[in-house]
């Protein structure tokens, strides 16, 4: 926008798209039971559209575009998503016509040299894998993006504990600061 701020897209992975499509419950399942050949098979029925509607908001003028797929480590395991959807982001990321930024809600345990694409978008800032110790372990292979807690710091802190989380970020080495995932909306309720 006049070289101001970034135009920034999203859209839903194959994976995502799956649970809605069949059910979370019915689709972990097949993935669970070995159903490889159903899985895929869901997942290569969905990638065009995903593909599909990135390339269109490229051409709508986006610079980048969120690439949501919810392969969290409370869901799917790093073998499940080396298996099925490795190859899946490596060929989305091959035929869309500009850059993508990987965003998978939770806490992720798969190869860091393995994602696609350079830049990745982890939320779960607590616990172990602070930013601090993502941006150590994973140094110049991806580019972390966000950081900043939804629930506690933006929508229940003050801007001081916004400040105080994007600095630490910062610190830390994350490339580029924001929310660690969309911000529903809400209303606080005043005294």
């Amino acid at each position: 926008m006049g070289g101001r701020a970034a135009i920034i897209g999203k859209v839903m992975g194959p994976w995502t798209m799956s649970y809605h499509m069949a059910g979370t419950q019915n689709f972990l399942l097949a993935v669970g039971m070995g159903e490889t050949a159903k899985v895929n098979k869901m997942l290569r029925q969905l990638m065009p559209l995903t593909i599909a509607f990135i390339n269109a908001q490229f051409a709508a003028g986006a610079d980048v575009v969120v690439l949501a797929d919810h392969a969290t480590r409370n869901l799917v395991g790093p073998y499940h998503y080396e298996q099925y959807l490795l190859p899946i982001h490596q060929e989305i990321t091959s035929q869309v016509g500009g850059p993508i930024i990987l965003h998978v809600c939770g806490t992720v345990r798969t190869g860091w040299s393995s994602l696609p694409g350079r830049v990745w978008t982890p939320t779960t800032s607590s616990g172990r894998w602070t930013p601090r110790r993502r941006c150590g372990r994973i140094g110049d292979q991806v580019s972390l993006v966000g950081n900043v807690n939804n629930p506690q710091t933006l929508l229940q802190g003050t801007p001081e504990d916004v400040y105080k989380q994007a600095r630490y970020a910062i610190e830390a080495g994350v490339h580029l600061i924001g929310p660690e995932c969309a911000i529903r909306s809400a209303r606080r309720s005043r005294p």
